[in-house]
Order: structure tokens, then sequence, then C-alpha cells
């Protein structure tokens, strides 16, 4: 299996100099049902039992999150939200306002030691994106 990347210009304020850097290459997400009939063919369970499942994970990760738990998903990694609110003058004032001081509520993902280990650039292997590719050949030709 091999990473798609591509190359980035990124210019330097400071000196307007320029460098490249492997950035991923956008890719087709991969979507439950996939993820399902890959499941699928590596149990013995079938695909409607495989989202059945999956199904019942989202509403039980949804409703734990709601519920201010972090969400352990073993060697996967932790689901977990964030807040973000507007400021208090006072510890007191804070708590009398408590939640009409939150402007937003967000979901993060944070991978396991597991998952972190699998995805090392050693363990990994990397292929110009086609699109990289053809930018690649084009510029060997003299194009």
């Amino acid at each position: 299996m091999s990473y798609p990347y591509v190359t980035r210009p990124i210019k330097n304020p400071r000196d307007r100099s320029i460098k490249y850097y492997v950035q991923a290459a956008p890719q087709k997400p991969v979507d439950l049902k996939t993820i399902a009939e890959r499941i699928e063919k590596r149990s013995t369970v079938s695909i409607a039992d495989v989202k059945a499942v999956l199904a019942a994970l989202e509403f039980e990760v949804i409703q734990a999150l709601k519920e201010g738990h972090t969400v352990r998903l073993g060697d996967l990694g932790s689901f977990y939200t964030r807040l973000q609110s507007k400021g208090a003058e006072t510890q007191e004032e804070c708590w009398q306002k408590g939640a009409q001081l939150v402007t937003r509520i967000s979901c993060a993902f944070l991978r396991s030691k597991a998952m972190s280990d699998e995805l090392q650039p050693s363990k990994v292997g990397l292929t110009p994106s086609d699109a990289e590719q053809a930018k690649k050949d084009a510029a060997h030709n003299g194009n």
C-alpha cells in the first residue's frame, strides 16, 4: 500500500524564498458502506449486521459526547468534545452564566499509540498522486 502525496511550494515571508513540501494528496473519502463491505470480507458477519453495528456505534458515540464523556475505541483512538466560550470578568460570573458563555462545541479525535505507531513515515509507503506524477513526468520531458 502506498500513501499518495503532492508537493506544495510555500514562500517564506521574510526572505521570499520558496521551499517545496510534501503534503497529503486529497483522496475520495471512504464511506460507511465501503467500510462495512471491507469488514464483511474479513469476518463471518453479514454486511447488514456490520451496518447495523456501525450505525449503533455512531449513535452511541454521539450520545456519549453529548453527555460530556470521552469515547475510547481501543487501538483506534478517542473522541472528545472541546468547548469555546466568551470570557467572564470573574469566576463567579463564569459560574453564573455557564453555558450562556459557550460559543462553540466541537468534536476532536486523538489517535491511539497503536495508530500513531502504524502511521510513521517508515511504515507508510509514499507515492506521488496521479496529478503529481503527471507534473513530474512533464518536467522531466521538458514540457
